[in-house]
């Protein structure tokens, strides 16, 4: 009997083990495994493999070090420089591992490079990080190796592919010779890997000598300027008027054809215009122009008038303006309730109408500057004050706050950081070492400075009023100006201009140079919220260099300006520049005057006195602070505002943090804080809509004739919900105070009221007595 057999499925794949055995493996098979994955010796001497070093590494020495791989071969070893390393006790008593490394100097690529570097540890004990190594296989590396020989004897690889295709008998699939796509592929090439070694540390190196490496990428930075190609003008013509040789008889060839269609210079559809992004604060202001003409506008409208990218435009346009869904002006934007004070009242209740084209449909690509130039428009109107009045009046719904820079929004001056970054770019770009100068200039002013102190008239323990002080400040306006005239002689500042300046800032803040005091963000984050004014006064030589290193934040700096020739000027307001304590009084006069609202001064040097006592905060890590110290000799107290009763004008904190943590001087806090007890009413402002909605403006006679109930205006509106109010069901202190006053008034007048009805009626009674007499005094005469 035969054995069973099984049927045979063709669609079943047959058993490996029942299939004939395998033909002779072609070459390729032969490096489609590459192995099991190899690791280190983990017993060399002190764990060599499991020390390695991830260092970050300067650019110019990676480009070294490149050029001396191509130099060398694969396999070639070469020590290229020596690792120093040690511990020092911190003063907790743990240690702290320093490493030090010198490039060989035997090196070419080394030449030019500096020799010492100090190598930071980042990270002391790196996991999970492994260097792997990868090395051809034995056979493809012989073919390698006969490929890169070729190569070297000018052969081109089209020819070994040629002669390889004639060589083996494999029929390719065919293509199409006229087609301009001619397939080739190339086999990935198989690779033995092995694990090398686990990182155990991670460093950044550094250069010990910064002014040996400065010099190392100005003249890098010189050379890629020498490279570049040259523009040379040989002829003023346009370039309309050139053409080439026997090409001028057909320039207007097809000027005889028929045109079925008029020609147009629209673009073809789908392309897409380009628009460089400006300043959110410069956008924003924009937007605001827009909504004083008109109360609505639609997104075409808009993008058409601001010519801004779609995607920006929206988004900084959903911070301040709604969509309206539905009603007359559906797919319309109109300012929200917390804006529409900035509309003014002389927009008109309207949309916007687009220009009528046929570009509807084409986008605006976003393209990005490399640097912004922050310029905050001046609009005396959002910041007025009278500065007769209580700068710390409650019942104000607008704050102003005013902030000095150097040491104040900043833990320290600044000036230093300016001028170095200024040195840095006159020795990388231009090869101009400044810093003697620059030297010479502090030394100078030091001097000038002690000199004016020592031969002053009044001694500082003899100045115990305001008046003497304020007098010694003002005399220093010489030295300052001849201090700003040694700097523009120096040419410190000279060929740098804003946008270079304002990025200075923002880079200097961002790398920890310049560090922010705590608790501005916040700051800045309420007065945002609030609808607040801000504002900077600074005797600074950058306002670009102040506005880069406040980014984001849009503020109105005032403060002097360096020139593109190197000297100092000052605000055009002023008419000079800005030094001193008087000086910086004028520019708060300027930002605050002809309104009313509540202003707070923030500042932590000598030049902020005069600012500081018309109200503000002193902003100092120390307690004996030279400004503290000057104010109380000069009779003004100075209260921390934590402390319990502080009530006056001016007052002290260590960092912003504290002005918003504190909680016992409603002077400042009233207005950061918006306290449970607070009634919706307590924020009414009563306007004409002929002035800007939102000012604490004096009620003019309508206004009063609407308040008082006598008359209704159509001019007249009532603000029931101000930023700073919050909606509660009861009243609050002050609420209930009003109103006891004037019941107490209406009482007071119904009781006078009453007694004039009195005086009045005995009178009338009086007169008639009086008549009755003389009636009965006639009968009796005539009896």
């Amino acid at each position: 009997m035969a054995d069973p057999q099984i049927k045979t499925d063709p669609y079943i794949k047959p058993d490996p083990e029942g299939s004939a055995s395998p033909g002779p493996a072609e070459e390729e098979d032969l490096y489609e495994d590459a192995g099991d994955l190899e690791f280190y010796d983990k017993n060399t001497p002190n764990h060599a493999f499991e020390t390695l070093y991830l260092a970050r590494v300067p650019r110019y020495m990676w480009t070294a070090w490149m050029k001396l791989t191509e130099r060398l071969g694969d396999n070639d070893e070469i020590q290229i420089g020596t690792l120093r390393t040690w511990t020092e006790q911190k003063p907790d008593g743990s240690a702290d591992t320093k490493l030090r490394m010198l490039l060989a100097n035997n090196c070419p690529e080394h030449q030019l490079l500096p020799r010492e570097y100090d190598l930071e540890v980042l990270e002391p004990n790196v996991s999970n990080h492994f260097i792997f190594s990868e090395e051809d296989l034995p056979g493809f590396k012989a073919r390698s190796k006969a490929r890169q020989e070729a190569a070297n004897a000018g052969i081109p690889a089209s020819l070994l592919r040629q002669r390889a295709a004639n060589n083996s008998g494999a029929e390719k699939p065919t293509y199409d010779r006229r087609s301009r796509y001619q397939p080739y592929y190339r086999k990935a090439v198989p690779k033995r890997t092995k694990v090398f070694g686990k990182v155990h540390y991670d460093v950044r190196v550094e250069s010990r000598d910064r002014r040996e490496e400065e010099q190392l990428l100005a003249q890098r930075i010189q050379d890629a300027e020498m490279s570049k190609s040259k523009l040379q003008i040989i002829s003023r013509n346009k370039a309309s008027t050139i053409t080439n040789p026997g090409s001028a008889g057909s320039i207007n060839w097809g000027s005889n054809f028929v045109k079925n269609t008029a020609p147009t210079t629209k673009p073809k559809k789908g392309e897409i215009f380009k628009a460089a992004r400006i300043p959110e604060n410069q956008l924003l202001d924009l937007i605001f122009e827009c909504f004083r003409q008109y109360q609505y506008w639609s997104m075409k409208a808009l993008r058409q008038k601001l010519q801004q990218p779609d995607q920006y435009l929206r988004q900084v346009l959903e911070k301040i303006a709604v969509l309206n869904k539905s009603g007359r002006f559906a797919n319309h934007y109109c300012l929200s309730d917390a804006y529409r004070d900035k509309g003014g009242a002389e927009s008109k209740e309207a949309a916007a109408e687009p220009v009528d084209d046929e570009d509807e449909d084409e986008e605006m690509e976003d393209v990005l500057p490399g640097a912004y130039i922050i310029a905050i428009q001046d609009d005396p109107a959002y910041h007025r004050l009278n500065l007769d009045t209580n700068l710390y009046s409650a019942s104000n719904t607008t704050m102003h706050l005013i902030f000095d820079f150097d040491g104040t929004i900043t833990q320290q001056d600044t000036i230093g950081e300016l001028a170095r970054f200024a040195i840095e770019i006159q020795r990388n770009i231009r090869g101009q070492d400044l810093q003697a100068s620059w030297d010479q200039v502090v030394q100078s002013y030091v001097a000038d400075y002690r000199h004016y102190q020592d031969n002053h008239p009044s001694p500082e323990d003899t100045r115990k009023c305001v008046k003497d002080e304020v007098r010694f400040l003002s005399g220093m306006k010489d030295v300052e100006e001849t201090s700003l005239a040694r700097v523009a002689e120096s040419r410190v500042f000279a060929g740098l201009d804003e946008e270079t300046l304002s990025q200075a800032g923002a880079d200097a803040v961002k790398e920890g140079r310049v560090k922010i005091r705590k608790g501005f963000p916040e700051v800045m984050s309420r007065a945002t919220e609030r609808g607040w004014s801000v504002s900077v006064v600074s005797v600074n030589w950058s306002r670009a260099f102040i506005r880069g290193a406040l980014r984001p934040h849009s503020l109105e700096v005032i403060a002097n300006e360096a020139g593109i020739d190197g000297s100092i000027t000052g605000p055009e307001f002023l008419g000079g520049q800005m030094t001193n304590a008087g000086e910086k009084r004028k520019a708060l006069e300027h930002l605050v005057k002809d309104g009313d609202g509540k202003v707070v001064y923030f500042g932590d040097s000598t030049t902020d006195m005069e600012c500081l006592l018309a109200g503000g905060v002193v902003i100092s890590d120390d307690e004996e602070s030279t400004l503290l110290k000057t104010l109380r000799r000069v009779g003004v107290p100075v209260p921390h505002v934590g402390e319990p009763g502080t009530d006056g004008k001016v007052s002290w904190a260590r960092d912003f943090q504290e002005v918003l943590d504190s909680a016992t001087n409603p002077n400042i806090t009233s207005s950061f804080t918006l306290k449970p007890n607070m009634c919706k009413y307590a924020r009414v402002v009563f306007a004409c809509t002929h002035i800007r909605w939102g000012l604490m403006v004096q009620p003019c006679g309508m206004a009063d004739d609407f308040r008082t109930g006598k008359a209704s205006h159509d001019c007249v509106v009532k603000q029931p919900h101000a930023l700073t109010s919050r909606k509660l069901e009861r009243k609050c202190d002050g609420c209930i105070a009003l109103e006891a006053g004037i019941d107490k008034l209406k009482k007071g007048i119904e009781e006078v009221r009453g007694l004039l009805k009195e005086v009045e009626r005995k009178r009338e009674a009086g007169r008639g007595d009086e008549e009755v007499d003389e009636d009965g005094k006639g009968e009796e005469e005539k009896e």
